[in-house]
């Protein structure tokens, strides 16, 4: 940097936000177009935090521009843990909701570690829960925490740099040998003094972003440190910003060398004397600082606004389920190679879905073919139990008189006297049986009633004993004319002349 540069380079953090949203704004309403819904982000503040409600105004306002919608629920600074959980819970089964993030810091009597942890990893836009810390240690796809992340953007947007991202439990010495040879540290670890003198080289711009509540010996109570040793590293650093919510005009131009960068992300709000009402500055002097340093960030209009330009960028991410976590999403394997695959993840989780649809569908027809099996079946038993309660009572035709022949009324008792004398049981069992005859069998019953062809008439006869003749067969012919002879004359002496006369003469 030029030694006779009379002023730095303001850094306007507004206008590369602006780049930043019209990129988010482009991407929104193509994923709108698509035919999906339009990406949603819950804001929670708990208290009366100045510099919080001024965090969340200019969130609200971002949203807006970038076409997501947003909700913003305020509770006091006396709401119990328990309560906050509860409303944590309840977004968390919202699938309205897309985004969450809660704003820090909270009351004293909160635990902040747990309210970051209960707030879904895959709705966690400010990236503070333990599962998206652990996959940014592990290098993997996640939420990037939006401060951090903004600054890294200022750096890449503004000039060229090579950024080497470490974590909490990279090994001390090589994150030691990361930190000697870098110009600018971004410090966010959650690790109160993980960052010492001894771990920079001459001049470096240290800019710490950690947030650590611990208890001061001196005052008994709690206070808020940063991941750098902040006195040991002052002397040694050409640049460092304590802490968000430090303390105004903490940094001055005889702190830096000439030509540093310089990036204010603390956020006060102050009394202007001018005016007479309260305005926000950050941690560095601004107007002396500008006249030394090489590039400085302005607040408001530097961090800031990329701090909200990121957290719609992750609600975008958060929107598209990108970050697949279980239980919200079905666990994939080697989640980290996924980017590197032919096919991303949100398209396979899309086929996935499709194909349990089509899964669920089948089963839906084929249950609804089976009811409508039981239901034609339902349907057949009613209609046969219904015909049969209709059907008139079958009433069984009146019996049939049938007269007996001739050879029935020959056997029969009644006629024995009439007709000739009465045959014995085993001469009518011998009649009646139904099975082949013997030759005794037969030659008795033809003892008893033959059949007789007349040689000279060519009349059938039947004959009983010796030669008595019952019943005399005659044709049809025949039979027509003996009806005519009969009625000319004397029946009896007709009948008498034939034969047939079967009555016996009385003596």
């Amino acid at each position: 940097m030029s030694a006779t540069r009379q002023e730095a380079v303001v850094i306007s953090g507004r206008k590369l936000a602006r780049q930043i949203r019209e990129e988010a704004r482009v991407d929104v309403e193509n994923w709108v177009s698509s035919g999906h819904r339009r990406p949603h982000l819950s804001v929670v503040l708990v208290g009366d935090d100045p510099a919080s409600h001024s965090y969340v105004l200019n969130k609200a306002r971002s949203a807006a521009e970038v076409g997501i919608s947003s909700e913003t629920i305020l509770k006091t600074s006396n709401t119990s843990e328990e309560e906050l959980l509860d409303l944590i819970d309840k977004l968390n089964n919202d699938h309205l909701v897309d985004g969450l993030l809660v704003q820090l810091p909270l009351p004293d009597h909160i635990d902040e570690r747990r309210i970051c942890n209960a707030v879904s990893p895959c709705k966690d836009v400010d990236g503070f829960h333990v599962v998206n810390v652990g996959r940014l240690c592990l290098d993997q796809s996640t939420m990037l925490p939006a401060t951090p992340w903004g600054i890294m953007e200022i750096i890449k947007r503004t000039g060229d740099a090579t950024v080497t991202i470490s974590h909490r439990y990279t090994p001390k010495d090589k994150l030691r040998q990361h930190t000697q040879m870098a110009d600018i540290i971004i410090a966010a670890a959650g690790i109160p003094n993980l960052i010492t003198a001894d771990m920079i080289k001459e001049g470096a711009a240290v800019i710490d972003v950690g947030i650590n509540r611990v208890l001061d010996p001196l005052t008994g109570k709690s206070r808020l440190v940063g991941d750098v040793d902040f006195e040991g590293v002052r002397q040694k650093a050409g640049f460092i910003t304590p802490v968000p919510g430090g303390i105004p005009n903490l940094i001055t131009a005889d702190m830096i060398k000439e030509g540093a960068a310089v990036i204010d992300v603390g956020i006060n709000r102050v009394l202007d004397p001018l005016t007479g009402k309260s305005r926000l500055v950050g941690d560095v002097d601004f107007e002396g600082v500008r006249q030394k340093a090489g590039f400085i960030t302005p607040v408001p209009g530097g961090v800031g606004p990329m701090t909200v330009a990121m957290l719609m960028k992750n609600t975008i991410k958060a929107a598209k389920n990108i970050l697949l976590y279980p239980p919200e999403r079905i666990r994939l394997a080697a989640a980290s190679s996924s980017s590197s695959s032919s096919t991303s993840s949100d398209e396979k989780a899309k086929r996935k879905k499709k194909k349990a649809k089509k899964r669920k569908l089948k089963k839906e027809k084929a249950k609804l073919k089976k009811l409508k099996k039981q239901q034609k079946r339902k349907e057949k038993k009613l209609a046969k139990k219904l015909a049969k309660k209709t059907e008139a009572p079958v009433v069984p035709p009146p019996p049939v008189e049938t007269i007996p022949s001739f050879l029935e009324t020959w056997q029969s008792d009644e006629a024995a006297a009439e007709l000739g004398p009465v045959m014995t049981d085993e001469q009518k069992a011998r009649l009646s049986t139904k099975r082949p005859l013997t030759k005794e069998e037969y030659e008795a019953r033809q003892s008893i009633i033959r059949r007789v062809v007349d040689p000279e008439s060519g009349r059938t006869r039947l004959v009983r004993g010796e030669g008595e003749i019952i019943e005399e067969m005659v044709t049809k012919e025949k039979h027509k004319d003996i009806n005519k002879q009969s009625t000319k004359g004397d029946g009896n002496a007709f009948q008498k002349k034939m034969g047939l006369n079967r009555k016996r003469e009385v003596k």
